[in-house]
């Protein structure tokens, strides 16, 4: 045990020692228009892939419109911060989805 916190003390204070070597990248991920959009990019792209069993509560959500809807909503405002806009693009990728879709889709997927 004393072997693994000496290692991670001495991995700490080497972290601290090359501050300057960091800062400028600590800056670049700490600006809110460069770190907040990669998350949302990677949470929409490998979102589902972090969990390996989903709870069936929690899957059974995913299958009602409503609680589709509410989820894009909420991606939506986290992308853009204003509530209004998130429900409005919610309400147009919906449609534009089922726009698109083909008549087999249509009858495998009713709603989005």
């Amino acid at each position: 045990m004393k072997l693994v916190t000496d290692t991670l003390g001495n991995v700490s204070n080497m972290i601290k020692d090359s501050g300057s070597i960091l800062e400028p990248l600590n800056n670049l991920l700490q600006h809110p228009l460069i770190i907040f959009p990669v998350l949302v990019m990677l949470q929409g792209t490998q979102g589902g892939r972090g969990v390996a069993l989903v709870p069936e509560k929690i899957a059974n959500l995913a299958n009602t419109p409503v609680t589709r809807m509410i989820m894009l909503s909420l991606v939506g405002f986290a992308a853009t911060g204003n509530l209004a806009l998130a429900v409005a693009g919610a309400f147009a990728f919906a449609v534009i989805l089922y726009l698109l879709r083909s008549s087999e889709e249509k009858d495998a997927a009713p709603m989005f």
